[in-house]
């Protein structure tokens, strides 16, 4: 799209590359800060998540705003977390209790990946109350396959038992293989 953003709180400005030119500049209204983790543009859109735990959608070149997100969960989808990249169609997002997949169309939630864990060892809650890992790990993609791992913010002591990597199909959110990890360092 030669497009480049700059994004604050509440405030989107967009330029063209090649001349210069200021193409968009919205306050959005939007009655909450950013989460401090990556937006991310595709598609000819801008999309950031908010600290109401939505993801808000923007076109590039005029600033409109297109969409408001489903939240995949609550309340733990409302809180972001580091891993956030843009691939086949959809926003692939880390949330503290799941990797969740949001459609660049229309703002809908397409799948939801947990894992499930013993019994106290984390805090967070999955869809049906089980107890899950929590995704505080950044992400890389390669034939179709979203790699990411479990980690923490901030490490438990004792370091929890559960912790994996795990290998997700992005198109069904079907995991494809998980295996033991440790804390990644990376959140």
């Amino acid at each position: 799209a030669n497009i480049a953003v700059r994004a604050e709180t509440t405030r989107i400005r967009t330029y063209d590359l090649s001349t210069g030119a200021q193409l968009a500049d919205v306050n959005t209204t939007i009655g909450y800060g950013t989460f401090a983790g990556p937006p991310v543009t595709d598609h000819g859109k801008f999309a950031r998540r908010y600290n109401d735990g939505y993801w808000y959608c923007f076109d590039l070149r005029t600033g409109q705003q297109l969409w408001k997100s489903e939240l995949s969960s609550w309340p733990w989808a409302t809180f972001g977390t580091y891993g956030t990249t843009s691939y086949g169609g959809l926003i692939l997002s880390n949330q503290y209790d799941a990797v969740a997949a949001i459609n660049w169309t229309n703002g809908k939630v397409e799948w939801v990946y947990t894992q499930p864990t013993y019994p106290y060892e984390s805090p967070y809650t999955g869809p049906d109350g089980e107890t899950v890992m929590p995704w505080h790990a950044c992400s890389q993609i390669a034939d179709g396959v979203y790699f990411t791992m479990n980690s923490e913010h901030s490490p438990s002591q004792p370091l929890r038992r559960d912790l994996k990597m795990h290998a997700i199909n992005i198109t069904t959110g079907e995991g494809i293989w998980k295996i033991a990890s440790c804390q990644s360092g990376l959140g």
